[in-house]
């Protein structure tokens, strides 16, 4: 939601300077359609960096890469990279929700471009702000904000016992007096672990997940999933890799939330589940999406008989006749129209008009509306305007206009 409509209002999201990519999907030298590859020389991309493509003024888009959507980024190298349609499956990087990349762009002109997207920016609109839980996030005031959570390390290391790998992929259980380890604590193993159970390189890794039995999967630091090679059996660290010392180090979170002023530029195109909001979680509470209307074709105050048109031949009961079009950016959804007319006398205030005796309304969705009055006597000093809505943007209105002897 947002201060106004039904979600976040692109037009008020601050503007940000973020590392683009530009590449000419035109050239076959630019695409591995059998890899599902784009090349791009120093592309400058990060793994699982989220990024919106655009093709360009008077580009054309290739097949399965529609202009304005977002993807995560799949690293191949510093010259390549794939397309992801969430953050989890490009950090995997597999075939699993990997974009199809089928062929170049057919035609076209100029390059097309991939921008990161920043994951730390969201608005807060005033029903958010309510929320406890952001507010105890530091978001309570209505306003787009740069938020993240720092994870703190207290630097004890806790040694784990009897640990060993399970034969559940990238899960450990283990037998110690402390309390179990909790999401996001950091795992230090000191050297490779390996055997019958399965292997662990040495490292630093991240709790991903507990069920509070001893037992908690390790993710990789940027929150891959590890996945160990398990055969028959599980054997405890310390019998097949003596050397091997696996510890644990706290973690507590710490939110920083900063107000920011709106300067004007888009921020998201879509919102994506589990990517877009606070934490990486918290979509359905703060997100960053909008459409955003515009009236193409607004009601004139004068103009040729029978078009559209508020000043006509009362006397000779000409029809008024008003034409409102929209567009909506990003393309998508449904656009209404609510025509208003507010009556010439004193005190008088703007009120819905539905299509019935002598008001015609050619169509309260789509591209255009038209509003006819077929009986114009009286109609002088009278005022007409219409309200054009989407579900996910804010409302606009058009011009008004009088009613007025020609």
């Amino acid at each position: 939601m947002s201060l106004w409509g039904n979600k976040d209002e692109l037009a008020s999201a601050p503007a940000w300077l973020t590392q683009t990519t530009a590449v000419n999907l035109r050239l076959a030298a630019s695409i591995d359609a059998t890899a599902d590859t784009i090349k791009s020389p120093a592309h400058g991309l990060s793994p699982a960096d989220k990024i919106i493509y655009s093709k360009g003024a008077g580009g054309v888009d290739p097949a399965n890469i529609a202009d304005g959507t977002s993807f995560f980024v799949g690293y191949v190298d510093a010259d390549q990279f794939k397309l992801y349609d969430t953050k989890a499956n490009a950090i995997t990087n597999t075939a699993v929700g990997r974009v199809d990349i089928t062929g170049v762009a057919a035609s076209g002109a100029g390059l097309h471009t991939f921008q990161v997207v920043p994951t730390d920016i969201f608005f807060v609109d005033s029903v958010e702000a309510a929320v406890t839980g952001n507010r105890a996030k530091g978001l309570q005031t209505p306003g787009w904000y740069r938020f993240n959570s720092k994870s703190m390390f207290d630097g004890t290391l806790v040694a784990l016992a009897n640990v060993e790998i399970t034969s559940v992929a990238g899960a450990i259980s283990f037998d110690n007096p402390d309390p179990d380890l909790a999401v996001g604590d950091k795992v230090t193993i000191s050297g490779t672990v390996s055997g019958n159970e399965g292997s662990i390189a040495a490292g630093d890794y991240l709790v991903g997940a507990t069920n509070g039995t001893g037992t908690a999967t390790l993710t990789t630091l940027d929150g891959g999933a590890i996945v160990t090679v398990v055969a028959t059996g599980n054997a405890k660290i310390g019998s097949v890799n003596a050397a091997t010392t696996v510890k644990f180090d706290s973690v507590t979170f710490r939110s920083q939330a900063e107000l920011l002023v709106a300067m004007g530029g888009d921020i998201d195109g879509a919102v994506v589940a589990n990517t877009d909001g606070i934490n990486g979680s918290d979509d359905a509470v703060v997100a960053g999406s909008a459409a955003v209307i515009s009236i193409g074709t607004q009601p004139i105050q004068a103009g040729t008989d029978l078009t559209n048109s508020a000043t006509i031949d009362l006397a000779g009961n000409e029809n008024l006749v008003l034409v409102t079009a929209a567009t909506v950016l990003p393309t998508g959804g449904t656009i209404s129209y609510q025509w208003q007319q507010k009556l010439a006398a004193a005190g008088s205030a703007f009120t819905n008009l539905t299509a019935a005796g002598v008001v015609g309304i050619s169509a309260t969705t789509g591209a255009t509306s038209t509003l006819t009055i077929t009986t114009t006597d009286n109609l002088a000093g009278n005022q007409y305007r219409c309200v054009v809505s989407h579900a996910e943007a804010k409302s606009v209105t058009s011009t008004t206009v009088t009613a007025t002897q020609e």
